[in-house]
């Protein structure tokens, strides 16, 4: 299946360009198996001297959102979702992903005016919204207080755009093609380990078999004790990603949490907040789960002077 992420005048546009898609693809886009260790991460209990040297180095914001007033601005569309990413009894509504308050309320709920069937006993709207503007490298930080429901998913992440970069081999699909980068996905109160953020990369490898679909990721080791022992249903933390040519760095309220070096894209790449009712998820939910919501108090992305 050969989809392309474009901008917003495109809102029927579904997935990545090339071989990997929503439909091949993990994590907060595809989800339909639980989250699990896939390939090893590197893991540093401090920063070493280089990563403290890097970020020493001064910044330039090159987009940002603080989302007030009532409704989105012209910097996101809503993304589309449904069985093509895991998500047979969901459908993304723009009501679900607004700002209120000074905040984007990023939620799901029950659709009440659709019957169940034998496949899907309830049907959910989902809150998922894509930037209109790609970036290449750089530091994605956004301030997020995630939800506590069980059998749901919040998440802020990256999907490649449409764009192929010029200084890259096609035959090195990771970097040429792009992948999926879930930078902070939190499954609720009650999923285990407790209180554990997650992170995923899927990037493509070409294998005897053709091009396969690889998922690097899992917990973020450093993350509960970033967050102090605090559940990030709690409170706001601060969740970011430095992407460079060579490797991902994800961190949480400044710590380090984990480092991937496998399959880094140099394709710019989209900006997702999502709140998702997966497949693989929907026997977890309690009575209490829905409605959901995610709450985002900004997000910033930086580029090296």
């Amino acid at each position: 299946m050969k989809r392309s992420l474009v901008g917003a005048s495109t809102a029927g546009a579904l997935a990545i360009t090339g071989a990997l898609s929503l439909a091949t693809v993990g994590g907060a886009s595809a989800g339909e198996t639980a989250p699990q260790q896939q390939e090893s991460v590197t893991v540093k209990a401090a920063e070493s001297a280089a990563v403290q040297t890097s970020a020493k180095k001064k910044w330039k914001l090159v987009f940002s959102d603080n989302f007030s007033g009532n409704k989105l601005s012209s910097k996101w569309y809503t993304y589309p979702t449904g069985p093509w990413a895991g998500r047979t009894c969901a459908t993304a509504a723009p009501s679900m992903a607004k700002p209120k308050n000074g905040k984007l309320q990023v939620r799901a709920t029950v659709n009440k005016s659709k019957a169940g069937t034998s496949q899907c006993k309830k049907f959910f709207y989902n809150g998922q919204i894509a930037s209109t503007k790609a970036f290449r490298y750089g530091k994605f930080e956004a301030r997020i207080k995630y939800q506590s429901s069980p059998g749901v998913g919040g998440a802020f992440w990256l999907l490649p755009g449409k764009e192929n970069p010029t200084d890259v081999s096609p035959s090195n699909l990771a970097a040429y093609r792009g992948g999926e980068v879930d930078i902070a996905e939190y499954f609720g109160d009650r999923y285990k380990p407790v209180g554990s953020m997650y992170h995923f990369v899927y990037w493509p490898k070409q294998t005897s078999g053709g091009v396969k679909t690889i998922k690097t990721g899992g917990v973020q080791p450093g993350s509960k004790k970033a967050l102090k022992g605090k559940l990030p249903s709690k409170g706001f933390h601060t969740y970011t990603l430095e992407w460079t040519p060579k490797k991902y760095v994800f961190k949480i309220d400044g710590k380090v949490t984990a480092t991937i070096t496998k399959g880094v894209s140099k394709r710019k790449q989209f900006i997702l907040f999502s709140m998702l009712t997966s497949d693989w998820m929907l026997p977890l939910q309690k009575s209490n789960s829905m409605p959901a919501t995610m709450q985002v108090d900004w997000v910033k992305v930086y580029q090296k002077k």
